[in-house]
């Protein structure tokens, strides 16, 4: 297992008066790629349910972080005070850094230690500014096994940025292939990415390839090592082949082919889009993550399963 796993990157608990001014954080936050609850958002979900232990999941385990609007209202509200009763009883479990508390005015929040650093907006309450500042924080937690909810970047590579179909063939797909990885062993998982962030892209429909002994050098393992990880990684939705040009057909086309073993990663399901097909999302999901970094920085951030760079062009124009 990679680390605790949270639904949510950050969730929100505010009086009812402030809900226009959170709204505005929330749809910032959101756009910015991260997972948040805000209960206007999931408002279908709590139909029908009782609401006491469903809000004391959200705020004691399933988010990084929990984000409290302290107002009066918020002091002195039924709702507000049942939150963060649940926000400050996980805060005494791991620690105060969970808590982000925003001052909206001079209320006094019990619980809260002296020395904790609010963001104070008593005097320009500017959303968006706030949203910036959560941001900055929750970007220096570490995030395992993320995907954003709108990987804008990943959509602009696949030239669907105006598809909405196609967004969400490749959501799903792209949503696979994360639980996949998640479910290999982790030499499993190393040597998939590896063949993903350094292998040749040729035809994308039908795999990634690259030569068996760059491969080997790249990971420190021997062909053999290599062979018995590709064919034990049974619950997986790649295919991977051993072999040479003549058996992984597409290779001879672009490679000087002599005496030489390559290894080809393929797709397990079919495709009916043209933009999601093949290896068509893996590829580009790891290559623009690991463009930002330098080689050894870049597999250190695929190898927690961060996929949060996918987002940064989710708000920028075609």
């Amino acid at each position: 297992m990679l680390g605790v796993y949270h639904k949510y990157d950050v969730c929100l608990s505010f009086a009812g008066s402030q809900r226009q001014y959170v709204s505005q954080v929330a749809d910032e936050l959101r756009n910015s790629g991260f997972f948040v609850f805000y209960d206007d958002y999931e408002e279908s979900e709590q139909i029908g349910i009782n609401l006491m232990p469903y809000f004391a999941e959200i705020y004691r385990c399933w988010s990084r972080h929990a984000v409290a609007f302290v107002s009066e209202d918020y002091v002195r509200g039924g709702w507000p005070g049942v939150e963060w009763q649940h926000i400050l009883a996980r805060a005494k479990d791991s620690g105060y850094e969970y808590i982000i508390p925003v001052r909206l005015d001079n209320s006094y929040l019990e619980g809260i230690p002296d020395t904790h650093k609010y963001i104070d907006q008593r005097t320009n309450a500017d959303p968006i500014a706030v949203a910036t500042k959560i941001s900055t924080r929750l970007k220096r937690s570490s995030r395992l096994f993320f995907l954003p909810p709108a990987p804008g970047e990943l959509f602009r590579a696949l030239e669907i940025l105006h598809n909405p179909y196609a967004q969400s063939s490749a959501m799903e797909r792209a949503g696979m292939m994360l639980a996949s990885l998640r479910a290999m062993s982790a030499p499993e998982r190393m040597l998939v990415l590896m063949i993903l962030a350094n292998g040749c892209p040729h035809d994308l429909r039908q795999n990634v390839h690259i030569e068996l002994d760059v491969l080997a050098d790249k990971t420190g393992l021997s062909a053999e090592e290599i062979g018995e990880l590709l064919v034990g990684m049974d619950a997986c939705v790649f295919e991977a082949l051993v072999g040479d040009a003549d058996v992984l057909s597409t290779i001879s086309k672009s490679h000087d082919t002599q005496s030489h073993e390559f290894v080809g990663l393929s797709w397990s399901e079919p495709s009916d889009s043209r933009r999601t097909a093949g290896m068509t999302i893996p590829y580009e999901m790891v290559s623009l993550v690991v463009q930002k970094y330098c080689e050894e920085h870049g597999m250190d951030v695929l190898e927690t399963l961060d996929f949060s760079q996918l987002a940064e062009a989710s708000r920028d124009n075609p």
